[in-house]
């Protein structure tokens, strides 16, 4: 699958995040809202905190939306982003 139209070539480590990105943002439109730290044990289950950036970039684009009881849900623009990543 070519991921260029959601993540423009970069090195490694970038494409990793982004693939990240995708995953979490697919997780989030398959299951719906989920507890914070039940994504970050899925994604980071030897707690290695290597998701965090992950997370903290798709809430600071508003892929994603935190509450106040910290389930995590995709935004309505996470969603389009990640249709684009499909496509």
């Amino acid at each position: 699958m070519d991921h260029t139209t959601y993540c423009p070539p970069h090195d490694t480590e970038q494409d990793q995040r982004c693939e990240l990105e995708r995953k979490v943002l697919s997780v989030l439109k398959k299951h719906g809202p989920l507890v914070s730290a039940g994504l970050h044990f899925l994604f980071d289950p030897n707690h290695t905190a290597d998701i965090q950036p992950v997370f903290q970039s798709l809430k600071e684009q508003r892929y994603i939306d935190v509450t106040e009881d910290m389930m995590v849900t995709i935004t309505a623009s996470g969603l389009k982003r990640l249709e684009a990543s499909e496509n």
